[in-house]
């Protein structure tokens, strides 16, 4: 909680290194701002008082603060608004990079979200304002669940995903495509908007859209609007963290813990710990096919893999035919592809 006994926010500690709080203008975003800027001056005025046990600072940004200015800050929540150097003089490359090297957090107040859209933002970092009280604000995520979870069971007809690598390759293989006219790739969670729109211009509808939700981040705006534009066509969105943090939570991977302490960048630390454990992944496949431990019918065997001795993940015969055993949650049982697949996810789907 900031604030004072006539006008007060009540927040938690972050569990994302960068927080987007956004929101209509007058909804109380430059409120905010001017009382960080006013703890810092006067702390005997203002309070601070965190909900659990947290110990961070809140630091205001100035209107003039560039990275240099803030090298020295540590175990704080730095705050900037639209109108600071940070967000509007630094280009996003050097704000990622020095968001990534910094040991604290960021809260990010803004409507302006062009120069952040290149940087990996979860769904669940972004917040707004809203008035609880009399004088009471709430900061307050704009997806406290999963979309997908609010799907009973649905058909869908044409899948579009986020990416080219691997998690492409898993859907064509998932679904048991044999010629690709209704998988599709964005090549990249920026160009996914336009090239949902080109789908919708060539006829296609029952569309499910596969982002990661890890950094997908501020795109998601664009695709709900998109999405509300065309009702009629049934747009759905699966927004799993992403594909690697989908494998690591198989119980093939019993030693992955996700971190305790907020990660930049996700996606890359997940893909990471990924390689820890199933070492033949990579990112891009194999001459365009996924490594052979991914595949429905696979056995571990010696002679079929190089890293056979020290992988930790090999396919546990116990778990190998008992599919839902091996998922703690699979988002893909709330999906049926109808062209191809006449059954209902789970039931036949990969080892991972």
């Amino acid at each position: 909680m900031l604030g004072t006994n006539k006008i007060s926010y009540q927040f938690e500690k972050p569990k994302y290194k960068v927080s987007i709080i956004t929101g209509d203008s007058g909804s109380g975003k430059t409120t905010l701002y001017d009382m960080v800027r006013a703890y810092n001056n006067n702390p005997q005025i203002i309070q601070l008082k965190w909900d659990g046990n947290c110990d961070l600072d809140l630091i205001y940004c100035s209107k003039n603060d560039m990275p240099y200015h803030l090298a020295d800050i540590k175990n704080s929540v730095i705050v900037a608004d639209e109108n600071c150097a940070l967000l509007t003089k630094v280009s996003y490359k050097e704000l990622a990079k020095f968001v990534k090297d910094s040991p604290n957090y960021f809260f990010f107040i803004t409507r302006q979200f062009k120069k952040l859209i290149g940087i990996s933002i979860s769904l669940q970092s972004l917040f707004y304002i809203k008035l609880i009280g009399k004088r009471k604000n709430a900061i307050l995520p704009y997806f406290p669940n999963e979309i997908y979870k609010s799907y009973d069971k649905v058909y869908v007809d044409t899948i579009l995903c986020e990416d080219s690598k691997s998690s492409y390759l898993f859907f064509r293989d998932y679904f048991g495509f044999l010629e690709n006219k209704n998988l599709f790739t964005a090549s990249g969670k920026d160009s996914v908007v336009l090239q949902l729109e080109n789908l919708v211009a060539m006829g296609k509808d029952n569309i499910l859209v596969v982002i990661d939700s890890c950094a997908f981040g501020l795109n998601i705006f664009d695709l709900k609007k998109t999405c509300s534009l065309y009702p009629v066509k049934n747009i759905y969105v699966l927004d799993w963290k992403s594909y690697e943090y989908y494998l690591l939570e198989s119980k093939n991977i019993e030693r992955f813990q996700d971190s305790s302490e907020p990660v930049f960048m996700e996606e890359v630390y997940y893909e990471s710990e990924l390689k820890k454990h199933l070492l033949q992944y990579t990112k891009s496949g194999i001459e365009g096919k996924l490594p052979i431990c991914l595949d429905l019918f696979h056995r571990c065997v010696k002679s079929d893999c190089n890293y056979f001795d020290f992988c930790t993940a090999k396919i546990d015969d116990s778990l190998k035919y008992d599919r839902k055993a091996i998922y703690i949650h699979n988002p893909m049982e709330r999906f049926q592809f109808r062209p191809n697949y006449p059954q209902t996810g789970i039931s036949e789907m990969s080892l991972f």
